[in-house]
């Protein structure tokens, strides 16, 4: 070994973090503290017991390594059934739970603590558990699959962040141990599908790699996704070459939509063509072609796999909305109240719909709560719900419906740690319901990192930068909404948060540009109109502003300084005191 390789070793990995952390210590902090270090105790000893080592913690997390899988197993199974049997006397919502994840890898030994991609695949598995159950790796199932006295649950491919290939993951079963509500029924209400190797149309063999390159790249963002189960990429690999009837090749995937493409170069010019088909009927849902230079070949491969996740997502999710409408009201199943949803909202507008579409969202999102209490993606669009109603003006009860926003995200997250949406919604209740902009900024951060081709990532992002004093920083994810997804179904909301970050950046012009292009788009925003009337008073316009004003008063009779002051989170009191003053010299009272 050379003198300046780290050691390496293979190693059991056992992650394990308590589930709803946040949400326990907010009730009661120094129980939920001192229960906590109880648990950790236990822990230790146990992993000691079963001559594993504690290799760290973080807070509420621990990381230890044994030399053997059964080992592992056998400690984590010990673990949770004892902290079962201690929370069976601790009421539902005082319970201190660990997701616990093990794999089976190589890792990077330095300083009596452990690196690498074994260790990522783990907190990975964590993050799927149920609180109070255990996920392991394919290549721990492996080597334990013919114990008799082990059951597991098959949870299917699963991507993992900077790995190339999907990892297959297990759930332990026990009478004790909680595992994921997942069903083949369940798995399949939800669209599969199957990116078919790129084709090289050059004339040049070594471009291979490229289109091999793009292949991956977009079945791995196309994961981060996390609505729609992505066939892996040694399945797709097969038919790299040949050619094909698409309903055939969905049957043998079982797939609902495929993506082909092709790749061809001349010079220093690169072309990329894709298409999105549903291999039902073999009908095109979508294509599109990218020209480029070649110049920095990973950054291209970058840019271009952005660009194709973030065309074929939205319209993926618009022809199973189609689907969704066609069907009748008694076979609808939870992914299908969340499309019809996601419907309604969209013939709302372009903003943030209307009182009557968030409405109707509410009820079919409640109806998939109702037959998946579990769900993240479902608990994350009702906590889009109350967040509307609250910033819309529409609640009743303003700081009631903010609390239902926090309340819904916070068990989002604890149900998903992994789901960006999840992590969207969080920030965005964090900004607006506790005026918590770092925790909150931190929480969009973390949302793009998981899926930066969502548009609605970066829109939050942009809004949570701006209302933190640094629209500076806002504007390229604000920017980067509409190059993802021209057609974005919250475009007003967006232009919105493109004004008011040129506002506080004292372009006024700017901001009335983007301000009076989300009010055409759609007229019935209010958000865009009172900012709107802030710029064209900062601006010199005041017989403008009036006006406007005036207009913005029919649109909302209840609108005054006091709500502006509680639903638009400012940071800096000076921009929270020029946008007031911009409105009340307008004539806001």
């Amino acid at each position: 070994m050379r003198p300046d390789t780290l050691p390496r070793k293979l190693a059991a990995i056992l992650y394990a973090d308590v589930a709803a952390y946040s949400r326990l210590t907010g009730k009661d902090e120094e129980g939920t503290h001192r229960q906590l270090s109880e648990y950790l105790d236990l822990i230790s000893s146990k992993v000691e017991a079963s001559q594993g080592r504690v290799v760290h913690y973080a807070g509420d997390a621990v990381l230890a390594d044994f030399a053997s899988v059964m080992s592992a197993i056998d400690c984590a199974i010990d673990i949770q059934e004892e902290l079962a049997d201690r929370n069976s006397l601790i009421p539902d919502d005082r319970r201190v739970q660990f997701r616990m994840g093990i794999n089976l890898g190589d890792v990077i030994v330095d300083r009596d603590d452990i690196y690498g991609d074994g260790v990522n695949i783990a907190a990975r598995l964590e993050s799927l558990a149920r609180p109070g159950g255990i996920c392991v790796s394919g290549s721990v199932h492996e080597q334990v699959r013919k114990r008799t006295d082990l059951a597991f649950e098959d949870m299917g491919e699963h991507s993992v962040k900077n790995i190339d290939e999907p990892v297959r993951i297990y759930a332990i079963k026990t009478s004790k141990i909680a595992t994921p509500e997942i069903s083949p029924q369940k798995l399949s209400e939800k669209p599969t599908i199957a990116v078919l190797p790129f084709e090289n149309r050059s004339a040049d063999p070594e471009q291979e790699y490229f289109a091999d390159g793009i292949t991956e790249d977009v079945i791995t963002a196309l994961s981060y996704w996390r609505w729609f189960p992505v066939i892996a990429h040694n399945s797709t690999q097969a038919y790299k070459g040949k050619t094909g009837d698409v309903t055939a090749i969905g049957k043998e995937l079982g797939a609902r939509y495929l993506v082909q493409g092709s790749v061809r170069r001349s010079g220093d010019a690169v072309r990329v063509s894709v298409h999105l088909i549903d291999a039902s009927n073999g009908h095109e849902v979508w294509a599109e072609r990218y020209d480029r230079r070649m110049e920095d070949v990973f950054a291209l491969q970058d840019e271009i796999t952005e660009r194709i996740v973030a065309g074929i997502e939205p319209r993926l999710h618009r022809a199973e909305e189609n689907r969704a409408v066609l069907k009748r009201p008694n076979d609808l199943t939870a992914w299908d109240h969340i499309l019809r949803a996601a419907r309604a909202k969209a013939m709302g507008g372009r903003g943030y719909g209307t009182r009557e579409s968030n409405d109707e969202a509410r009820q079919h999102l409640e109806r998939a709560r109702e037959l998946e209490p579990t769900s993240a993606e479902t608990l994350a669009r009702l906590a889009e719900c109350e967040w509307h109603d609250a910033i819309s003006g529409w609640a009743e009860d303003r700081e009631a419906a903010l609390s239902r926003t926090v309340e819904y995200a916070r068990a989002a997250v604890a149900h998903d740690d992994g789901n960006w949406l999840a992590h969207t919604v969080l920030g965005i209740a964090l900004l607006f319901g506790l005026n918590e902009t770092k925790a909150a900024v931190k929480e969009l951060k973390m949302s793009v990192s998981l899926n930066p081709s969502a548009s609605a990532a970066r829109h939050g992002l942009g809004c949570g930068l701006g209302f933190a004093g640094k629209p500076t920083e806002a504007l390229p994810h604000l920017k980067m909404v509409f190059k993802l997804d021209p057609q974005y179904r919250n475009s007003a909301a967006a232009l919105g948060d493109l004004g008011l970050s040129n506002f506080l950046l004292g372009n006024y012009d700017k901001s009335i540009q983007y301000l009076t292009e989300a009010a055409t788009t759609q007229p019935d925003y209010v958000r865009s109109r009172q900012r709107l009337v802030a710029s064209l008073e900062a601006a010199g316009r005041p017989g403008e502003a009036r006006t406007e004003l005036e207009k913005l008063k029919k649109i909302q009779p209840t609108l005054s300084l006091d709500y502006i002051n509680t639903t638009y989170p400012f940071e800096s009191d000076g921009d929270r005191e020029r946008f007031i003053n911009a409105l009340r010299r307008a004539g806001l009272k």
